[in-house]
């Protein structure tokens, strides 16, 4: 298993990170650099990149190198969370720079036949050959941190080549040799203190492969179940959560940063969201530190604003039938939403790419990596959870207790204030985001229990949805209110919209006892 922790660097920052104390404290010999050049080969289809597998022609200094590698979980949780990547990696030495798919078989273990099935399949068709080439000249240092865990640094600077077209290369490696994966983030955060770092979620090869679909932004990411079972301990439970959860806010970032769809902050919300319920839920076993909390409660605010004024500006207002009057200066105030959502927007983009939202990630991966039971590469064996870890009965428990709140709470939904409303549309969020991560923790999950299951998210999901629109009435009328104090002439136009979301709102409230029955009949 190879375990890396890969972080973009601006190139102008690459003489400071050669010269940087922590690297000379910790080293354990000199660097040293040489050329390296990658090709990786698939289908004209692609076949193996979308099953996670990597097939390498390496050239470093005089040595030759074929390689397979596999994705822990292509395409899911652990693929690259917070940086981090793991893989399976068999390496096969050649004397010419040729690839030799029969001898890279022939070396590969039982464990690997599903790939080298896949690989010999891909290699028979017609156009196997090279897709994507990198080419860059590798500084490496040797680590080794106080608690003796072994590190090895890498600075990579130079290109990516795919059908034609090349994008720079600047990234840092760090692989973990030996010790625990703690030390990887431990590291990077003391590095980010004075560097412009970033986690990368994606190797070299998926950044070509990128490039040659001419694709710069991934489709917006939302929201995948973790992989847990009734065994698996409460660390390393709250681990893969946490890993999911940041995959899905990473995966947007670039959105929110260099696309107008707003669906990017939406979902990196929603990733945000269900990494507080995580850290609130799992509290009873283990407390974040406060510092992490408040960035957290930070950004959340920040995405918040955004998610708020696009909402009002790009969903609401458009729902709100042009009014006849002309004096009412409506143009203006669609303008004027607008105007402030392209602002949010802005600061919004100015967060995510601050070096403090980088910085609660690597803190929070560093803590969460440093709980008890979790592996320890180069070691035969770990500390291990007890028999009678309490996450099952826990999981158990606390879902019982949110759906005989949601039970209280949903009786009243049509004749309570927004206010009462807006309680039940959390309670129903964290069930919903409770079931879909602890869900198949409880006893039977697999057998009886998941088509109900199913059914209750789906349940749950047009529950919240339907809540969800009525907030964003409420936090509409709030944003035209200040819009004509800030602005007088926009009044009339801003009282006539919140008018028209008063009588749609009342609409959407009788009609909430429909969905409520279903959900009731799903608890």
């Amino acid at each position: 298993m190879e375990i890396e922790l890969k972080l973009s660097l601006d190139p102008a920052a690459a003489a400071a990170l050669r010269a940087h104390p922590l690297l000379a404290h910790y080293r354990q010999n000199r660097p040293w650099s040489r050329r390296v050049e990658n090709h990786y080969f698939d289908t004209p289809a692609l076949d193996l990149q979308r099953r996670g597998i990597e097939v390498r022609l390496r050239r470093e200094g005089s040595r030759i190198l074929q390689t397979l590698k596999v994705l822990k979980f292509p395409g899911s949780v652990g693929r690259a969370a917070g940086g981090l990547h793991r893989l399976e990696e068999w390496e096969v030495p050649l004397a010419t720079p040729a690839l030799d798919v029969r001898t890279l078989i022939d070396w590969l273990p039982a464990s690997a036949a599903a790939a080298a099935d896949h690989l010999q399949a891909a290699a028979a068709q017609a156009g196997f050959g090279v897709r994507v080439s990198t080419r860059f000249r590798r500084t490496t240092w040797p680590l080794m941190s106080v608690h003796g865990d072994l590190v090895e640094l890498a600075l990579d600077i130079g290109e990516i080549h795919a059908g034609g077209r090349t994008m720079p290369l600047c990234e840092v490696e760090l692989e973990l040799k030996g010790g625990e994966e703690r030390v990887l983030f431990e590291l990077a955060h003391g590095l980010h203190a004075s560097l412009p770092l970033r986690p990368e979620s994606r190797g070299k090869a998926e950044r070509g492969f990128s490039l040659l679909a001419q694709q710069p932004l991934e489709p917006p990411r939302t929201a995948r179940a973790p992989r847990l079972t009734r065994g698996t301990p409460w660390a390393a439970a709250l681990r893969t959560i946490v890993e999911e959860c940041l995959a899905q806010m990473q995966a947007n970032e670039a959105g929110v940063v260099g696309s107008p769809d707003a669906e990017y902050v939406h979902q990196m919300r929603v990733g945000l969201r269900r990494l507080r319920s995580a850290l609130g839920l799992f509290k009873e076993f283990a407390t974040l530190p406060e510092p992490v909390l408040e960035d957290l409660r930070w950004i959340a605010e920040c995405l918040g604003r955004v998610r708020d004024a696009e909402v009002l500006a790009h969903e609401t207002l458009p729902r709100v039938p042009a009014p006849a009057e002309a004096d009412l200066a409506w143009p203006a105030l669609c303008e004027a939403a607008v105007a402030a959502a392209d602002a949010a927007r802005r600061a919004a983009v100015k967060a995510v790419s601050s070096p403090r939202h980088v910085g609660w990630q690597l803190a929070l991966m560093a803590w969460v990596s440093g709980l008890p039971g979790q592996p320890v590469a180069g070691r035969s064996g770990s500390a291990a959870e007890s028999d009678e870890d309490p996450l099952p009965a826990f999981a158990q428990r606390r879902l019982r207790r949110l759906r005989k709140r949601l039970a209280r709470d949903g009786r009243r939904l049509e004749d309570t204030d927004a206010s009462a409303r807006h309680d039940a549309r959390i309670v129903a969020k964290k069930l919903r985001y409770l079931t879909e991560m602890l869900g198949a923790l409880q006893p039977g999950h697999a057998r009886e229990r998941a088509p109900a299951e199913r059914q209750r998210l789906r349940s749950l999901a047009t529950l919240q949805q339907q809540l969800g629109l009525l907030n964003d009435a409420e936090v509409a009328g709030g944003l035209l209110a200040q819009m004509a104090k800030h602005s007088p002439r926009l009044a009339p136009a801003a009282s006539y919209a919140q008018g028209w979301l008063v009588a749609d709102a009342a609409q959407r409230v009788r009609r909430l006892g429909r969905v409520w029955r279903r959900v009731r009949e799903d608890l």
